[in-house]
């Protein structure tokens, strides 16, 4: 039998390594939608354009919530599985959740059924 755990500081590298990569994918992704709705806002200005940035912008906001709630599971796994060893080695300590950012949405208001300009 192997002899593999997973200490309380290799837990908390790894869960801190994940709350920097969700951070940054969210803002990332949020970020280069609303790019996209600007640059579209320039170039297509009708009904069909309003309804394919709203149809967009669910299915962005539904992957980040599935993206942010997947990560909330591998870091609750992680947890248990660092939490479980320490508890077979009365160790005494137990890891928690960090905290991560609030999910926010991408403003892509920019698209309109008319171009700003005229």
């Amino acid at each position: 039998m192997s002899k593999e755990t997973l200490s309380p500081k290799q837990a908390n590298e790894i869960l801190n390594k994940m709350v920097d990569i969700v951070n940054k994918t969210e803002k990332d992704i949020i970020s280069k939608s609303e790019n996209f709705a600007n640059d579209l806002s320039k170039v297509w200005e009708d009904k069909n354009a309003v309804d394919f940035m709203k149809s967009y912008e669910r299915n962005i906001t539904s992957t980040i919530s599935d993206f942010h709630n997947n990560a909330i599971k591998f870091m609750e796994q992680t947890i248990n599985i660092a939490n479980s060893y320490a508890k077979a080695g009365n160790m005494g300590i137990s890891i928690s959740m960090p905290a991560l950012h609030t999910v926010s949405s991408a403003d892509l208001s920019a698209v309109k059924d008319t171009f700003l300009d005229g």
